[in-house]
């Protein structure tokens, strides 16, 4: 098991482990003739012996950097000059400066070297004066002999000593980290056994803040533990994804053998049900709620993390069941509606009944709901392993790579023989009695169950040969009506079929021999819920180990599919919001999404991934590229074809009241208004240290006035949250806030959704009305400014009349009121009983009119 723990060559790995390479043999043609040279070192000496080249030198005369390396390369590809001129050019600027020379002529070599190993190159190339003589081995080069100068050789020496030194004292400080680790592990394990044992004088009361440590502790647990609670739910989500889509679910419900086997447990055991509160964990499409539901229980509350609970929403719905409860989340980082349940039921297993890592969710289920006194179902599960012997099968997927249409690639079979394959096995194939190698049992296991060994002797059945190890396992409700099921070749089929660890080789074997070896499984350390086996049998070790790995997609299939997905939201959506997402945590972010179900989609992801993804995309919609400046800081994108204020409204109202918390960033003032504090006169030097007037009311602190403690942009402190949280304040809300909104290729701010169509119309009046002002003003005639020409025209023609003999009809008529007013006093006279005589409610339409009376044209049909 050590050496398996120290050799593991893990081909996934991302970035864990690197390597320097040694210089790759890429054929290098000469910069300036037909030369070939095999390494990117012998061209470099071939330009210099040969064309007085020194590239060292042109870096240090035209102070290169990468850039403009490219492009003087670029340069001499394309305009094909001689070496001289890089000798005599002079000057500050240079005839490869144009940028048009980032461009490659073609697949070049002399652009992949990096200009960082020239100093070294030419170093290993230096020659002239005494030296010391150093063997070259490198490729076809064994036996050259070059020389370096001494104080090359004494710069070189010294670099070695340097690196010596630096590699000691990296291996001292590694040692003490080690060393440092074990002290903290020691240490917290002493912590822990405290925490266990009530002090005496405490006569085991726990008040709140003893409460708050434990949780604390429990925390740090839960982070030391290699289980899936340790692991971030973002990190953990491509498991979920895994479950999103029917496909899965279709296989697991056409499984009778399983779906079938719960019902019964269920459904035959229906009296334990009957008015309990039952946890469906992991609940997919809820078939497992769904038969609780049925048996009697009082409710039932599903959990799960993957997007297909929507689903089981509608399936609920469209059952007219109502007393199941969804809850959409890791169980680890979700709180329930409920304090404590009576039952959990949950089809955690898999392949292997380990793979996947669940049982560490019934595990954290079970210590934190489970009442004391419930259940757990399935209740007790078992590995077995037995010999196999199929030679055909054998030949099929492991000889296969013997003879690959006519050529040999057994050096594949290495490879292929680290996955352990799912197949189902045929019983006439079982070539041994099975072992037992682990039992467990749900109520006592924990979270490091998954990593055990087994001593395993297996007794062969007839003259055959052996090729595998194969492992499955069974199912247990020990209840009234008891309940199992079995994933045993012998048994009917299931989608969990059985495991097999192929043999490299067939062995030949006898009846009645025992085939002795040991059984060692771990979790694997870079994921949680995948496996290492490691075998040995018949005094081999069969592999260094075995992978039992989950089937998710390398990050480069995870970035195309998010590219995928984001440039599908960008086509199918016209429009979206760009969403600040400071302060939102998994939980908010989940209600978010269930609020907005059927009307937006919400996408989060890293910024550069979502600006690649536009940039992508930018030839089929250009407009998209004024996303792009707006993608900062921790923002996503709201996807809607609907009402973009409506969406709006759904996402304000999403927001949540939060504390302040210290080290936040204040969105908005925060005053203190004066009140009674309910705190007694002990906390009043707390009050004095933030300078807050207070005074003793009723024995009580009383706040006298409003006291402002933070501004915009304000860092909030520990003494202010403290004070915050003990006077029950919450001053913030937090949830998406929209930054931009985009609409068919046009972005805006989102204050332009509350301009109202007669906010509209009442801008544009104002516009023209100014817009003719400003015409009447200077003189210039527009079509706003015309009609109030006309009239001003028309009122100085009246004006002209009414002092000259012109005449017309509408200037007698002035003239008539300038000779005579009291003819058109008349009317208003007559009309002033009617208006005394009208009702109180009526004063203001007439004050209305009166102030109107100012406008009108005196019957002239100026405005007709």
């Amino acid at each position: 098991l050590c050496d398996m723990d120290t050799t593991v060559d893990d081909s996934n790995g991302e970035d864990d482990e690197w390597e320097v390479a040694e210089e790759q043999n890429d054929p290098v043609k000469c910069l300036f003739c037909e030369t070939i040279s095999p390494t990117m070192t012998v061209a470099i000496r071939h330009a210099k012996q040969q064309h007085d080249f020194d590239l060292a030198g042109v870096r240090r005369r035209f102070h290169l950097d990468e850039y403009s390396y490219i492009k003087m390369i670029n340069y001499i590809r394309r305009e094909k000059p001689g070496p001289e001129q890089f000798r005599t050019a002079t000057g500050s600027s240079f005839p490869w400066a144009d940028d048009k020379y980032l461009k490659p002529v073609e697949n070049e070599t002399w652009l992949m070297f990096d200009l960082d190993e020239l100093d070294e190159i030419m170093l290993s190339n230096g020659t002239g004066g005494n030296g010391a003589s150093v063997e070259k081995e490198n490729g076809n080069d064994i036996g050259d002999t070059m020389t370096l100068t001494t104080d090359q050789y004494r710069k070189l020496q010294g670099i070695i000593n340097d690196l010596t030194a630096q590699l000691r004292e990296k291996e001292n400080l590694l040692q003490h980290a080690a060393s440092s680790i074990e002290k903290m592990k020691e240490s917290f394990r002493n912590v822990l056994a405290e925490q266990q044992q009530p002090s005496a004088g405490e006569n085991g009361k726990a008040d709140a803040d003893d409460a708050g440590g434990d949780k604390k502790l429990e925390q740090i647990k839960r982070k030391l533990e290699h289980c899936v609670s340790s692991v971030s739910v973002d990190d953990d989500q491509s498991y979920f994804n895994t479950y999103s889509h029917f496909g899965i679910h279709h296989d697991m419900l056409s499984d009778e053998v399983r779906t079938s086997s719960y019902r019964d447990a269920i459904l035959r055991n229906a009296d334990i049900m009957k008015d309990k509160t039952v946890l469906d964990l992991g609940c997919g499409t809820a078939i497992l709620s769904m038969f609780a539901s049925k048996a009697g229980a009082k409710e039932v509350i599903s959990v799960d993390q993957s997007d297909i609970i929507y689903q089981a929403m509608d399936i609920v719905r469209k059952n007219n069941i109502d007393n199941i409860r969804f809850v959409k989340g890791r169980l680890e980082d979700t709180e329930l509606p409920v304090e404590k349940v009576d039952i959990i039921v949950s089809e955690w297993m898999g392949y292997f009944l380990l793979f996947e890592g669940m049982m560490d969710s019934v595990i954290y289920a079970r210590k934190q709901y489970l009442r004391e006194g419930g259940l757990i179902l399935p209740n007790r599960c078992n590995i077995s392993i037995a010999g196999y012997g199929d030679l055909e099968r054998h030949n099929e997927f492991i000889g296969f790579w013997k003879n690959v249409y006519g050529f040999d690639m057994s050096c594949m079979k290495k490879e292929v023989l680290r996955e352990a394959t799912v197949e189902v096995c045929k019983p006439e194939h079982i070539i041994t009695n099975a072992n037992i190698i682990a039992n467990f049992d749900l109520m006592e296991v924990d979270v490091d169950c998954p990593n055990f060994s087994y001593t395993f002797d297996l007794k062969v059945k007839k003259d055959t040969q052996l090729t595998a190890l194969i492992g499955y396992f069974d199912t247990f409700f020990e209840l009234p009506e008891h309940i199992e099921f079995s994933t045993s070749p012998y048994s009917r089929p299931t989608h969990w079929k059985q495991t097999i660890f192929y043999l490299e080789e067939p062995v030949p074997v006898k009846e009645g021999q025992t085939i002795a070896g040991k059984f060692v499984c771990r979790r694997d350390p870079k994921d949680v819920r995948s496996l290492f086996i490691n075998i040995e049998v018949l005094n081999m070790v069969l592999n260094p180990y075995y992978h039992i790995k989950m089937g998710r997609e390398d990050k480069a299939t995870w970035k195309s599919n998010y590219f995928l997905k984001v440039v599908q939201l960008l086509d199918e959506y016209p429009r979206c919001f760009i969403v600040g997402a400071d302060n939102v945590g998994s939980r908010q972010m989940q209600t978010i999404r269930m609020s907005l179900r059927g009307s937006a989609i919400v996408l989060m992801g890293k910024n550069t991934m979502m600006r690649k993804a536009i940039r992508g995309h930018l030839e089929n919609n250009q407009s998209l590229e004024k996303l792009l400046n707006h993608i900062k800081g921790n923002v996503g994108f709201v996807f809607t074809k609907g009402d973009l204020a409506e969406v709006r409204d759904k996402l304000t109202a999403s927001k949540v009241r939060a504390p302040a918390r210290a080290g936040a960033i204040a969105p908005l003032e925060v005053v203190i208004p004066a009140q009674n504090t309910g705190l007694g006169p002990e906390k009043t030097s707390f009050f004095q240290a933030l300078s807050i007037p207070t005074k003793i009311s009723k024995g009580t602190i009383e706040i006298i006035n409003d006291v402002p403690i933070l501004k915009p942009g304000d860092k909030v402190g520990a003494s202010e949250a403290t004070l915050l949280n003990m006077l029950n304040i919450s001053p913030f809300s937090y949830g998406l806030q929209i930054q931009q909104v985009y609409d068919s290729g046009s972005i805006f701010s989102p204050e332009i959704l509350d301009i109202k169509p007669e906010d509209l119309r009442a801008k544009f009046q104002a516009g023209v009305a100014n817009l003719a002002a400003v015409s009447l003003q200077i003189g210039y005639p527009t079509l706003a400014s015309v009609p109030h020409s006309i009239a001003n025209g028309f009122r100085n023609l009246l004006a002209i009349a009414a002092v000259t003999e012109v005449e017309f009809k509408e200037a007698e008529t002035v003239k008539e009121f300038i000779k005579d007013p009291s003819k058109f006093a008349s009317t208003s006279t007559a009309a002033a009983p009617a208006a005394s005589a009208a009702a109180p409610a009526a004063k203001a339409e007439e004050k209305k009119e009166e102030s109107e009376s100012e406008d009108e044209d005196m019957g002239f049909g100026l405005f007709d």
